[in-house]
């Protein structure tokens, strides 16, 4: 959602952006919460030209967080966008006690923007309007070409959330199995946080140093020379809605290998710019290796390719 924001504010000169929450201690994201509504309540009554807010919101702490928000935005008779950015919504409503309060704050909005088709079937079906529901696919910035360092091993790259829902343990768990296969086939970088000394600990514990690095957190230049040095990009999710990495990756002309989830089966289709694989089966993402491993830019670079 972060990423989103930024490449919107290069479009908006007057946007007014207010952050609603930090990763700090509960007490200080409860005061950073505080503080934002009562900024957007004094801007909303003393900047009159203030005709629309657009919310960003996702599931869980986030929906309700920015609830409030649409609220504040209605009682002073503004126009709501409300953008949804979730990957695991419909597992948040089914396990909601608040399913009500939910479609009620979904139908405050002027406009519901979602990610993909899916998700807009999704919101229509559980009590949008069709008509209110609007696409509006995630915007990357345009490639930055940086000339990297190349090996003849296929360069894989893995970039996003270290926990289970991106599968990056699915991913390390195929590497480990299938290691004698694919260590002189594969260099492979993996970018993200949460769980960073879990990450480096498994990577010493199962002997993958050799042909799987570690990177940390990835953003900026550090991000566009990985994007350059890949051939390949994995992303075996459970749950999606149109992940930021994957349409970067595109950008670079690099060929995926990904899940059926949320709005991915709409940029990605199989063997053609990639290899789908079904989440959690470590031999499809083993075996996706092996078939993408002889012409990954093949499939990736010459189908991004305008003719």
């Amino acid at each position: 959602m972060a990423a989103v924001i930024r490449v919107y504010a290069d479009y908006y000169e007057s946007l007014r952006y207010i952050s609603s929450w930090r990763d700090v201690s509960k007490i200080g994201k409860v005061w950073y919460a505080l503080s934002a509504y009562l900024k957007t309540l004094l801007l909303l009554v003393f900047e009159r030209r203030i005709k629309i807010v657009h919310i960003h919101s996702t599931s869980n702490a986030s929906f309700y967080r920015k609830a409030r928000f649409v609220r504040i935005a209605k009682l002073l008779n503004k126009t709501v966008i409300l953008h949804m950015h979730s990957a695991i919504f419909m597992d948040f409503y089914n396990e909601s006690k608040d399913k009500e309060y939910i479609k009620e704050t979904l139908l405050m909005a002027d406009r519901l923007v979602v990610l993909s088709k899916s998700w807009k079937r999704y919101f229509n079906q559980l009590c949008v309007p069709e008509e209110r529901i609007v696409i509006i696919n995630n915007p990357v910035c345009a490639p930055q070409y940086i000339e990297t360092t190349k090996t003849s091993l296929s360069g894989c790259c893995f970039l996003g959330d270290l926990r289970e829902r991106k599968g990056v343990w699915d991913i390390l768990k195929a590497l480990c199995e299938h290691r004698d296969e694919l260590e002189d086939k594969l260099e492979f970088r993996i970018g993200g946080n949460k769980r960073e000394a879990e990450i480096r600990q498994y990577i010493t514990d199962n002997g993958l140093s050799d042909f799987v690095k570690f990177e940390g957190w990835v953003a900026g230049n550090h991000k566009w020379e990985l994007l350059n040095w890949a051939n390949l990009m994995i992303l075996p999710s459970y749950g999606e809605g149109l992940p930021i990495t994957l349409l970067e990756a595109m950008s670079y002309s690099c060929a995926l290998i990904s899940t059926p989830v949320g709005g991915i089966p709409e940029i990605l289709t199989n063997g053609v710019n990639g290899l789908m694989v079904t989440p959690g089966n470590v031999e499809e993402i083993a075996k996706s290796y092996h078939l993408l491993h002889q012409s990954p830019r093949k499939v990736g670079r010459t189908r991004y390719a305008k003719p």
